[in-house]
C-alpha cells in the first residue's frame, strides 16, 4: 500500500514470514554461521541454536540452509515445528524426509534408516526448527542417530528452539555433551539501526535511498521492541503505512509512539 509512496519494491519489514534475503548477520550470526560450515566440514559435531522468540532464529536457520543446499554432497531435511507425541512419529518424519522406507514397527523403521545412514554416499543433515516441541522419547531417538558413528559422523543434527529445548538439552547429558550450543540474541541499538538500514535497501527502487526513520523514531522503535527483530519490523511495517497515510515521507518518533501504544493497547496514552 506504502510501496509507491516510498519507492519500494517490496515490503521492508514483513514480520511474519522468515525470509533469508533479509537476514542480517550480526557477529553472533555470522559466528553461528562459520561453526556450522566447520562443523560440516569437518564432520565433526552437531549444533543447536536458541534465543528469545522473534530473534531471527527461523530466518537464520533458512539461510543456513540455502548455503548448505549449495553443496550436492548434503543432503537436508528440514523439520518445521514437530508437535509429534512420540519417537516413533519423528523417526517416520525423520525416514520420509530422507527418502528412506518406513515399517510398521519402530525397530524396523530404525534399521532401515540405520542402514541407509551407512550406505549412502552423501551426508544427511538433519534441521529441526521449533525443537522445543520435541519429547524426551525423541531426543533419545536423535541421541541414537548422533552416537550412529563408524570411523566418520554418519549425520549431522542441527536443532534451533526457544529456551525450553535449551532446559531439556541440559537435562540430558549424554545428548548436550555431543551438541555445540550457540545463542541469537536481541539487537544493540547500533545493530538494530543498521538491520533496519540492510533491509531498507534491498528493498528500495534505489539502493543510496536513506531509511525514512529519524533518530527519535529510531529509538522509539528499540526501546519497545528491546532489539528484537520481529517486533522492530512490526512496529515499523505499521509506522510506514500511518506515514503514508498522512502523506509524509519521514517517520518521527510520535508517529512511532502512537504505533507503540496501539500495538502495546494503550491507545489513549500520548
Amino acid at each position: 500500500m506504502y510501496l509507491n509512496h516510498f519507492k519500494l519494491v517490496e515490503k521492508p519489514f514483513e514480520y511474519l514470514i522468515p525470509n533469508p534475503r533479509y537476514f542480517w548477520y550480526t557477529s553472533q550470526g555470522e559466528g553461528i554461521k562459520a561453526q556450522c560450515d566447520y562443523i560440516i566440514r569437518e564432520k565433526s559435531g552437531h549444533l543447536y541454536i536458541s534465543g528469545p522468540v522473534g530473534a531471527g532464529k527461523t530466518t537464520l536457520l533458512k539461510t543456513l540452509t540455502q548455503g548448505l543446499l549449495t553443496d550436492n554432497h548434503n543432503l537436508i531435511n528440514f523439520i518445521n515445528a514437530p508437535n509429534l507425541k512420540t519417537s516413533n512419529a519423528l523417526l517416520r518424519r525423520v525416514t520420509d524426509g530422507f527418502g528412506v522406507k518406513t515399517e510398521r514397527s519402530y525397530d524396523a523403521t530404525l534399521q532401515n534408516f540405520t542402514t541407509w545412514l551407512k550406505e549412502t554416499d552423501r551426508f544427511p543433515i538433519l534441521i529441526i526448527d521449533e525443537a522445543q516441541n520435541l519429547v524426551l522419547d525423541s531426543l533419545k531417538t536423535l541421541h541414537y542417530f548422533m552416537t550412529h558413528v563408524t570411523d566418520r559422523l554418519l549425520m549431522m543434527v542441527i536443532l534451533c528452539g526457544q529456551e525450553e529445548m535449551v532446559e531439556r538439552i541440559n537435562r540430558f547429558t549424554a545428548i548436550r555433551s555431543r551438541m555445540f550450543p550457540a545463542f541469537l540474541s536481541a539487537l544493540s541499538r547500533s545493530e538494530a539501526e543498521k538491520m533496519m538500514q540492510y533491509r531498507w535497501k534491498i528493498a528500495s527502487q534505489n539502493d543510496t535511498s536513506p531509511l525514512p526513520f529519524t533518530a527519535k523514531a529510531m529509538d522509539e522503535i528499540f526501546n519497545y521492541s528491546k532489539g528484537v527483530p520481529r517486533y522492530m519490523c512490526q512496529v515499523a511495517d505499521v509506522s510506514l503505512l500511518a506515514a503514508y497515510n498522512q502523506q509524509k515521507h519521514e517517520v518521527d518518533d510520535k508517529t512511532v509512539k502512537i504505533i507503540v501504544n496501539s500495538l502495546s493497547g494503550k491507545e489513549g496514552e500520548k
